[in-house]
């Protein structure tokens, strides 16, 4: 879906997802984005060249240890991937929004604009399973961790209102002494809406992330709606042969 065609509010709101996880807005208005996954920084740059020509899609090597293997994919630790623009006025208005208070916040206004593959961008940037076999317990959970309380707050208003999933909180502990911060957390049925939302959207070396670990039972039962079904049966078809 990355190569596709998109309008400008489709382009926005694709934008504005990958905004509210790992991409920013430098104080010159440039866009900007580091990750591990070459394939997820190609895509922003696909997304990116539709309204800003001028940019660069380069490889940083550091110095952070070998490699680390992530749902049977094996990324190279000391190769991270950027997608940067030169400055742009497009961005003005990003930076204005996204950084009014000079910090990242999250207003009902930015939650609006988002697409579902903005959602998708989002959750492959800051997404994860929490899946425990020992007690069959499965929860999608978005790192809200930088966030303040008003803008966790519009996110669970948000997600309720739009999408009608519901959302909770969820008190990540980080050990060594450190608080604990918030993140939004889906439920097992309110996980399966938002999987049928963003699937078409995700990267296949993603979907380890909303994988739910039902089985083919489960899948079958009245655990599991239609959508969802239909949903997994996409992934399972688009997965790469090993």
């Amino acid at each position: 879906m990355n190569n596709q065609s998109r309008n400008s509010a489709e382009v926005k709101g694709a934008l504005y997802g990958t905004l509210l996880g790992d991409s920013t807005v430098t104080n010159r208005n440039e866009f900007s984005c580091e990750q591990i996954s070459e394939n997820l920084i190609k895509y922003k740059g696909e997304i990116l060249k539709q309204v800003a020509h001028d940019l660069q899609v380069y490889y940083h090597t550091r110095d952070r240890g070998n490699t680390q293997v992530i749902h049977g994919k094996t990324y190279n630790r000391n190769i991270s991937y950027v997608v940067q623009t030169d400055k742009h006025p497009y961005f003005t208005k990003y930076r204005e929004v996204f950084y009014h208070t000079g910090t990242k916040q999250v207003t009902m206004e930015i939650l609006n604009a988002l697409t579902a593959e903005g959602l998708a961008l989002w959750f492959m940037d800051d997404g994860y399973l929490d899946y425990k076999a020992s007690n069959n317990t499965r929860n999608l959970r978005i790192c809200t961790d930088s966030f303040d309380e008003l803008s966790i707050k519009n996110i669970m208003q948000y997600f309720n209102d739009v999408w009608g999933i519901q959302t909770k909180l969820y008190m990540h502990n980080a050990g060594y002494g450190r608080e604990s911060k918030p993140r939004v957390s889906f439920n097992p049925e309110n996980a399966q809406k938002f999987i049928v939302i963003v699937h078409k959207y995700f990267l296949p070396e993603f979907y380890y992330k909303i994988d739910l670990h039902y089985t083919e039972k489960t899948l079958n039962s009245r655990r599991c709606t239609d959508e969802y079904f239909d949903a997994v049966e996409y992934m399972l078809e688009h997965t790469p042969s090993e």
